[in-house]
């Protein structure tokens, strides 16, 4: 894992709730599809986000944050970003990732911002 500081080069509304924050780490990074990132708030606080780009991405990194009023922990994220345009992350994180080779039947689930329904369930053959 690598922990990175990275500077905010876009912050777009997607919904009322949701937002496209584009990062510009500064330095290489690396992650596999099914992976996440750790936003650091401080020494103690990391939060979770996943990331909306693709590995093949080497240059920058897209998320998408809900975060509102009721929301507070992801609320917290997005005020740094607005008002600091530079957050530090910790990356990569997780072992669901997609293995591309593998024979093996996979299960998906996806639920927050990445579904369409708070959580779905598709099983691949």
């Amino acid at each position: 894992m690598a922990t990175l500081s990275c500077k905010v080069t876009s912050v777009e509304s997607i919904t009322d709730t949701v937002y496209r924050v584009i990062l510009l780490p500064d330095g290489p990074f690396h992650f596999k599809a099914g992976q996440y990132l750790m936003v650091v708030m401080d020494e103690r606080d990391k939060r979770p986000f996943s990331m909306a780009s693709t590995p093949k991405n080497k240059e920058t990194i897209e998320l998408h944050i809900g975060a509102s009023e009721i929301n507070l922990y992801a609320m917290a994220v997005m005020d740094r970003i607005l008002e600091q345009k530079r957050i530090d992350i910790d990356i990569p994180h997780g072992k669901a990732w997609f293995r591309e080779n593998s024979s093996n039947g996979m299960i998906l689930i996806a639920g927050g911002q990445g579904s369409l329904i708070p959580t779905q369930y598709c099983l691949l053959h």
